[in-house]
């Protein structure tokens, strides 16, 4: 299914929620140009919208060790991580340039990547477990300002056991996941008015459970 989601101001909402991963992530509000590549910047002079730009992803490993991630495109080349155990805490990096890539107990894999050829343009973070596949791409916007707005956009991808686990995903993601037909909510018409601007107020009606 497809639906938009603004949400509101500096506001953190969970994407995907299950019994060993909760991804989650900031929701800013930004007022911007659309690329020239999107033919509605034709009629469209600017939005009033909001972009995800940050993310936190907690995941709990077999040894009951908890690792904390957080992600931001404002240092697209690196993670913060964190790993909880019961009597320590290990603090570390993901580095493009040092430390790309950590294993955890074969069962978590996390590196951070380069997504383009030009220098310094876009990363992401990838991590995986048994049962998901999650994507966090880096980009930015250009404000009504004329100032460059960075963002994050996020790919869930379910594997086998996913869809094997008897508990439910859950967030404005993974709740899809275990539906039977795509679930369509509501979509922001990019319809401006008489002086050009687009105001977005979707936020996932008809699509989100609860």
């Amino acid at each position: 299914g497809k639906f938009d989601f603004k949400g509101a101001a500096k506001r953190i909402y969970a994407l995907l929620s299950t019994p060993n991963i909760t991804l989650s992530a900031r929701f800013e509000p930004a007022v911007f140009r659309l690329p020239r590549s999107d033919i509605r910047s034709t009629f469209v002079n600017k939005v009033h919208g909001s972009f995800m730009t940050e993310v936190f992803l907690t995941m709990h490993l077999p040894s009951s060790t908890i690792l904390n991630v957080n992600y931001s495109p404002s240092s697209p080349y690196t993670a913060h991580v964190m790993a909880e155990q019961e009597v320590e805490t290990n603090e570390f990096w993901l580095d493009i340039h040092s430390t790309p890539r950590a294993d955890f107990e074969t069962v978590v894999h996390m590196a951070i990547v380069k997504t383009s050829p030009i220098k310094d343009l876009r990363y992401a973070l990838k991590v995986t477990d048994c049962a998901w596949n999650i994507s966090i791409t880096t980009g930015s916007c250009r404000t009504i300002s004329d100032k460059l707005l960075p963002f994050v956009n996020v790919e869930i991808s379910p594997m086998p056991a996913a869809f094997a686990n008897p508990v439910a995903a859950h967030g404005l993601i993974g709740q899809s996941l275990h539906d039977a037909f795509a679930i369509q909510g509501k979509v922001d018409q990019y319809e401006p008015n008489a002086a050009g601007e687009v105001i977005t107020s979707a936020q996932g009606e008809g699509a989100i459970e609860g």
